[in-house]
């Protein structure tokens, strides 16, 4: 994770600590669910991609071709 940090004891996202620019995250198991209705609060809308650079090139449906989905995360602040 670049730019917050996973909060191991409260598995949240929060803020980075002094002089970290990257830290470990755990595993995700994604598990579908149809019809799923997003929490109001407390979750953050982290984008996943293939490569740390985030660079891809636009498909022809206008998606990058880098960006693989979203993922609700908990997190502290929103």
């Amino acid at each position: 994770m670049e730019g917050a940090r996973w909060d191991w004891e409260s598995h949240k996202i929060a803020s980075s600590l002094p002089k970290e620019l990257f830290v470990l995250m755990p595993l995700v198991h994604i598990i579908p669910m149809p019809n799923r209705v997003m929490p109001e609060t407390g979750m953050y809308v982290c984008p996943t991609y293939r490569v740390l650079s985030r660079r891809g090139m636009l498909s022809t449906t206008g998606a990058s071709t880098n960006f693989v989905t979203d993922i609700e995360v908990p997190a502290e602040e929103e």
